[in-house]
């Protein structure tokens, strides 16, 4: 694990890669450059790169109407992540997926089964296709961050920098970013750069590991796991 003055050493490497890579736009990018996805009829049809998204001003300026076919690209910033990890288990499924899944919410809140009963869809093997490709792309958009443990150092010492936290103990830097990189691992990079940013943008005082948790699990978006777990039911 990189120590907190590392961390910043790499970070300030990537920005300026990145910076370069987007012709000094500054524009953070999480592409690599591998090919998009297509999707048609509202329903995701083939990825063969990371998870890939289409967004509202993408679609209006093509004039693609709703349902038809579509070109979507890979997301590149951390809100695109998050907007995209909702489409996949909204407007990017069938149709009747989509409403057997929005009507399984409702009776999870209230206890009752919504009127008139939606049925589960049944497991045609267009479904599972189409089930296998959301699932695939939630996978990768909500991969862990231990498993990119030098991109999350970079998150955590960003967050220690806007509130001024050094000490000049390199030690304990390096001991405060292992520990939070230990409680962060278990979720995706995109809703940590989401968290990071509100704590910056609206705190005025480091927030607490246990706050800033909340805050995560609050940007992964509660709807998207738990239609990520009906739909890996589904596909079983």
């Amino acid at each position: 694990m990189p120590t907190l003055e590392q961390a910043l050493s790499s970070f300030s490497q990537t920005l300026t890669a990145s910076r370069l890579q987007n012709g000094g736009s500054g524009l953070t990018s999480n592409s690599d450059g591998t090919a998009s996805a297509s999707a048609s009829n509202g329903t995701i049809s083939k990825i063969t790169g990371p998870a890939a998204m289409l967004s509202a001003e993408d679609s209006k300026e093509i004039g693609l109407p709703r349902g038809g076919a579509i070109v979507v690209a890979t997301p590149r910033t951390a809100d695109e992540a998050a907007v995209l990890a909702e489409r996949l288990v909204g407007d990017l499924l069938p149709p009747s997926m989509a409403s057997w899944l929005a009507a399984q919410e409702v009776k999870a809140r209230t206890g009752m089964e919504p009127f008139p009963r939606i049925p589960q869809p049944e497991k045609t093997p267009e479904m599972r296709e189409a089930v296998t490709t959301a699932l695939k792309s939630l996978s990768e958009i909500l991969e862990p961050s231990s498993r990119r443990r030098p991109v999350l150092a970079v998150e955590i010492a960003k967050l220690f920098a806007a509130f001024n936290l050094y000490t000049g103990d390199a030690a304990k830097s390096a001991a405060q970013v292992e520990v939070w990189g230990e409680q962060l691992g278990e979720f995706p990079l995109f809703a940590i750069r989401k968290a990071v940013r509100w704590a910056v943008r609206g705190e005025q005082k480091m927030p607490s590991l246990a706050s800033f948790i909340a805050d995560v699990r609050l940007a992964v978006g509660r709807q998207v796991l738990e239609r990520q777990k009906l739909l890996q039911g589904m596909n079983q």
